[in-house]
């Protein structure tokens, strides 16, 4: 029994992981793109 769940919070782990990488990824191309907007609005 023990050996099966130690395998399923493997895979679920491995999913967790793949998840939070593909954020990272969102959240980086968030920055360049603000940083690219905001480097075409009029500075005060």
């Amino acid at each position: 029994m023990s050996i099966q769940i130690e395998s399923d919070l493997a895979k679920i782990l491995e999913r967790i992981e793949g998840k939070i990488d593909n954020l990272q990824k969102d959240v980086g191309d968030l920055k360049v793109s603000s940083a690219k907007l905001e480097s075409k609005l009029p500075h005060a």
